[in-house]
Formats: C-alpha cells, structure tokens, sequence
C-alpha cells in the first residue's frame, strides 16, 4: 500500500527496540550468583566481553560514519552536475 500525496507510512518499532535492548544488556549484567562469588576469572571475562561489545560497536559506528561520508561526497558531485547544466 502506497501512502496518499501528504501522507506516511510508519511501523512503530519501539518493542521490538526494547526486546533487542533488553537482549543485549543481559550479559552486561551481573546474575546473583557472579555477584555472591569473588571469581577473578569470570570478572575478566566479563571484562573481555564489554570490550568486545565496545570494539563491535566502534567498528560498526565507523561503517556507517564512512557510508555517510561517501553519500555526501557522492550527493556533492551530483549537485555539481546540476549546477553545470
């Protein structure tokens, strides 16, 4: 269905945000039982784990900063080409 002149179309996503959210943030948090034990090693995994995440995000943060970058570059060439004919 194509919206009318005027009109758009939208789906709310925000539960489906919400759920991804949520998913993700469950092996950040502490379970009771890593909380009760003093275990250096499952620390420094945890540790690992929130750098990896963090690597993940910065890695993919950088595509689309560079997508960007070349849409825009792409964008000014083409409103150069307007502009000369």
């Amino acid at each position: 269905m194509h919206p009318r002149s005027g009109q758009y179309s939208y789906r709310d996503r925000t539960q489906e945000f919400l759920t991804v959210a949520e998913r993700l943030r469950k092996p950040l948090s502490s379970s009771p039982h890593a909380q009760s034990s003093n275990n250096v090693g499952s620390k420094q995994e945890g540790l690992k784990s929130a750098v990896n995440i963090q690597s993940e995000f910065s890695a993919r943060a950088s595509r689309i900063g560079l997508g960007i970058y070349q849409m825009s570059q792409k964008l000014t060439k083409l409103a150069k080409c307007k502009i000369q004919t």
